[in-house]
């Protein structure tokens, strides 16, 4: 009686780890819902990219503007004969046009300087210092803005070599699309000198 009772319960052992057996590889080749662990597992590697590609793209387009509008008023400027207030207004207007939707954030301001003697040497040439002698702005709230008659840095070459020059200053502080709540945000500031193309002048009572 005893051996039959160990028999049957060694064969009840047996099937159970057989049967274990089967249900661990029929688990292992089932693929159901593979698909879905799959995308469970990749998709926040996914958004985060998308979003990373949209903040970087919004970013870059954005300062690539901000940069363009520097340079372009800077260069119609000093494209002038004379230089009048309308004629900067009407520039900054155009600059506006260029931000678009973004034209609120632009801070800019405009700075005719001149390259003035204020010594000589003893072989008789001159020593300039590029000094302010206009100075139109826009939309200022944290751009430091020179002053007329203030001292303003300029490249060394440009004041050997030309009496004139325009400078435009540009910031912008950009809240992205996407991002901002890591990445916070970004603030771009550039500023370009262009050399008149032409006697330049200026007819400006407050410029």
């Amino acid at each position: 009686m005893t051996n039959l009772i160990q028999r049957a319960l060694f064969r009840s052992k047996s099937v159970r780890s057989k049967n274990m057996r089967n249900y661990m590889k029929s688990l292992w080749r089932d693929q159901q819902g593979v698909s879905t662990v799959e995308f469970a597992i990749f998709a926040p590697v996914f958004i985060a990219l998308l979003l990373g590609m949209l903040w970087i793209t919004d970013s870059e387009r954005v300062s690539t503007q901000a940069s363009l509008v520097s340079s372009t008023v800077s260069d119609l400027i000093a494209r002038a004969n004379v230089v009048t207030e309308d004629e900067i207004d009407r520039t900054m207007f155009a600059a506006d046009a260029m931000m678009g939707p973004h034209a609120d954030d632009l801070q800019i301001y405009v700075v005719g300087i001149e390259n003035t003697v204020v010594s000589y040497n003893s072989d008789g040439t001159a020593n300039f210092k590029p000094i302010v002698a206009w100075v139109r702005e826009k939309n200022i709230t944290d751009l430091q803005v020179p002053s007329v008659g203030d001292e303003y840095p300029v490249q060394q070459s440009l004041v050997d070599v030309v009496p004139f020059v325009v400078s435009t200053k540009v910031k912008i502080n950009h809240t992205p699309v996407f991002g901002s709540e890591v990445f916070g945000d970004q603030v771009y500031e550039y500023e370009h000198t262009f050399a008149p193309r032409a006697n330049i002048t200026a007819d400006c009572e407050d410029c």
